[in-house]
């Protein structure tokens, strides 16, 4: 049991005779993590300089923030989720809304933390995000094709809602291209399948692989478009 503070003598001497004390005991030569600096609970090797504020909030299982920290979280959830948005559209609008969000707290700051953010070049971050997605997959694995329409275009409606929309420089009539000779064959030969991955490479070409082993090329002369409208680049 640690012993009462002497009459006389200042709190600060009292305690650093404790810790000296302590120290000679041993008592400090075991504990977890000695010598090392405090890092976040994750294996991120990425700093995040509120990691401490983060782990202290979900360890008291806090879930408001203040006003700061909550648009700085929204902002980083906006980011994480870029790479998965399919529109440009999409992510034109939330660069947008995030924009005005962070201009608002920059003139009106509100009590807490300091923000720390400024606008984003909302031209820079498209083009990153053009530039992220050239050869991506699309989010349409394990979905089945439950519609084909065709007109000037081929427009296949997934299971999930999600449109892939192909249009071909000239007018496609009834007819898509044959998975397996790329010929001109019926597009309702797709009806029901099973899509194991979509992939837009360089330039816009699509290829769209069917769980049976088939396959759907989009020549590159071809524009491919999301369910919004934009391409798909």
């Amino acid at each position: 049991m640690t012993e009462r503070k002497p009459p006389g003598v200042s709190f600060e001497s009292f305690v650093d005779k404790q810790i000296r004390e302590a120290e000679r005991r041993g008592e400090f030569s075991t504990l977890s993590g000695a010598g090392k600096p405090f890092a976040p609970d994750d294996d991120s090797t990425t700093y995040d300089e509120n990691w401490w504020i983060k782990r202290k909030m979900a360890r008291e299982g806090l879930s408001v923030l203040p006003p700061s920290l909550a648009l700085r979280k929204e902002v980083e959830d906006a980011f994480a989720a870029f790479p998965r948005t399919p529109s440009e559209h999409t992510v034109r609008r939330v660069l947008t809304e995030l924009n005005d969000k962070i201009r608002d707290m920059m003139f009106k700051p509100p009590p807490g933390p300091h923000l720390g953010l400024k606008p984003y070049d909302v031209d820079e971050v498209i083009r990153q995000w053009r530039l992220d997605r050239a050869g991506r997959r699309l989010p349409v694995t394990g979905l089945t094709v439950r519609q084909v329409q065709v007109d000037d275009h081929l427009t296949l409606v997934l299971d999930t809602g999600v449109r892939i929309t192909v249009t071909a420089p000239a007018t496609l009539g009834t007819a898509a291209l044959d998975p397996a000779t790329q010929d001109v064959a019926p597009a309702l030969t797709l009806f029901g399948a099973e899509t194991v991955s979509a992939v837009v490479h360089p330039g816009g070409r699509l290829v769209v692989e069917f769980a049976d082993g088939s396959r759907l090329t989009a020549p590159a002369a071809w524009s491919v478009t999301d369910e919004h409208g934009a391409p798909l680049t």
